[in-house]
């Protein structure tokens, strides 16, 4: 086993407790506590951390998310979400729906007041295939997260003016709109017949902005120093490091 680099305590006061977790409790598993805590943090990781602070760090975080995406909007009360937790929270969850996106900012203490919906992408392909979504069947029955998170299929909220924001490498700017590798090319049309399903990618790309991974690390390396800006740039910068953004 990998030597922990330090202690990684997702109790500590900038992280969300729930109120009815027992004292023990904690957002983060002790496996993935020690994945972090080795280095060894995956994409899910980080992103789980990023959306769990609270308080002063946490509305900063999710302004710079705002700022990212070119949201302008006042104030500073915000609060970000796990997508899937916030489908759950929100009561807005479809059945039998298991996708959403990573990152759900909100104004705090108005839970389906969605400002910002997220993905974050490190060297992961975009998801995708036949019978991936059953909304987007119609289309020769491929669809993939571009479309879908672009789209609301997802969840029974009204979420299609919330603007959207993916965050990946910088080499990734000219792929698919910054989403990586493996969404539909123009040779897929004719290969497999995926003309319906090329032009709703098209379509789905021009709803996301685009921030780069290290743009994101810069901002948060701008704020005060804190114990919180010290936890993000623990879990982000070295799990930038190992996928070589």
């Amino acid at each position: 086993m990998a030597e922990l680099r330090n202690a990684f305590n997702p109790r500590a006061p900038h992280f969300y407790k729930d109120p009815s977790w027992s004292a023990g409790d904690a957002f983060c598993s002790e496996r993935r506590v020690e994945r972090i805590s080795q280095g060894l943090q995956s994409e899910t990781d980080v992103t789980r951390v990023l959306a769990f602070f609270v308080g002063e760090f946490g509305d900063n975080l999710a302004r710079i998310f705002l700022n990212l995406a070119g949201v302008d909007q006042p104030g500073t009360d915000f609060e970000s979400w796990v997508g899937s937790e916030w489908l759950s929270a929100a009561g807005v969850r479809i059945p039998g729906r298991q996708r959403s996106p990573d990152i759900i900012v909100t104004a705090r203490e108005e839970i389906r007041n969605v400002l910002l919906i997220i993905e974050v992408k490190g060297n992961a392909w975009v998801n995708g295939g036949w019978g991936y979504c059953p909304v987007h069947g119609g289309l020769q029955g491929y669809s993939n997260q571009i479309i879908c998170y672009a789209g609301n299929c997802w969840s029974t909220a009204d979420l299609a003016v919330v603007p959207r924001l993916i965050i990946g490498p910088d080499s990734h700017k000219s792929l698919f709109g910054g989403w990586g590798r493996k969404g539909i090319v123009k040779e897929d049309i004719a290969r497999y017949g995926l003309s319906e399903a090329f032009e709703a990618q098209r379509s789905a790309i021009e709803k996301w902005q685009f921030a780069g991974l290290r743009t994101l690390e810069a901002r948060i390396k701008d704020l005060s120093p804190s114990d919180a800006r010290r936890d993000a740039l623990y879990v982000l910068s070295p799990w930038l490091d190992r996928i070589g953004v």
